[in-house]
């Protein structure tokens, strides 16, 4: 194989991801993680290569999301050993409780670790306001909360916003668990 010149590369930005989180595989347009302790095969259009893992790797999943037909939005969950209703996941000092939901969601979208990190770094450090003033974060397309609760864990006042009652109740599970019931959400 051939070398490829070192000023032909792109620099890659590597991130560890949620403390409970791990992608395990991916390939044939789905991926294989595990949330916590509970492992989950659910699709990924963009991962159009090859798995590295043998199928019998994947076979080991709690729960497989399997769509019919053309649309995936009409899929649902196959649980194939047992899956608690709910489940904690750390992530960034707060606890998100998962749950097998339509969609193939789970309630945390582990792709925007790197975010929450750094949002939690920056308030942390009271970097995005006047040193007198408390941080406010507006928190828009807010699902289950993840970066609202890391704000609040960092002291900022947050505005949550979103147009799912579900989403809004499930983020308000998480504050609790997180011991943020009381924080100015």
């Amino acid at each position: 194989m051939p070398m490829i010149p070192a000023q032909l590369t792109l620099p890659l930005i590597v991130t560890h991801g949620p403390k409970g989180y791990a992608l395990l595989d991916s390939g044939n347009g789905r991926k294989l993680e595990r949330f916590g302790t509970i492992v989950v095969e659910r699709p990924e259009v963009q991962a159009m290569w090859q798995p590295l893992l043998p199928r019998t790797e994947w076979a080991k999943a709690h729960a497989v999301f399997s769509a019919s037909g053309e649309d995936e939005e009409k899929g649902r969950w196959r649980v194939d050993k047992p899956v608690p209703e709910a489940w904690p996941v750390e992530v960034e000092g707060v606890r998100m409780q998962c749950k097998l939901a339509g969609l193939w969601h789970l309630g945390l979208f582990p792709e925007q670790a790197p975010h929450w990190q750094w949002m939690g770094e920056g308030l942390a450090g009271n970097a995005v306001a006047a040193p007198r003033d408390k941080p406010r974060v507006l928190n828009l397309f807010a699902y289950t909360g993840a970066a609202s609760l890391i704000a609040a864990r960092a002291g900022a006042e947050v505005v949550h916003v979103d147009a799912s009652k579900k989403a809004v109740s499930w983020g308000r599970e998480n504050a609790a668990a997180s011991g943020l019931a009381d924080a100015p959400v």
